[in-house]
């Protein structure tokens, strides 16, 4: 059996792990949960280790093919911004700059 697909998040873990598939930035989560933000790092850094993913994308591709996270039908529901948010993030979770319209 594959080693990501045998992984599973400890508690703690699965709350970083909806948080930063919710589109926070690891800060974010750090300040969410109470914790450090070395803390927070660790969490991610193990998350995306154990899962085999080498950004938060393919980490929330991950969560949601493992049954952690759902996402609703484009235009179905509140999960649209935050599928939105998600792509729009770098690797650390922080919102990569977006153009404006003149």
């Amino acid at each position: 059996m594959d080693s990501q697909m045998a992984y599973r998040p400890t508690p703690r873990e699965l709350e970083v792990l909806r948080l930063i598939c919710e589109g926070y930035s690891t800060k974010e989560v750090a300040a969410k949960l109470g914790i450090t933000f070395r803390t927070a790092a660790c969490h991610r850094c193990h998350l995306l280790d154990k899962a085999g993913a080498r950004n938060v994308v393919l980490l929330f591709r991950w969560a949601v093919d493992n049954g952690y996270v759902t996402v609703d039908t484009p235009g179905s529901g509140p999960n649209d911004a935050t599928v939105q948010r998600v792509l729009e993030a770098d690797d650390y979770g922080n919102q990569k700059p977006t153009a404006t319209e003149p």
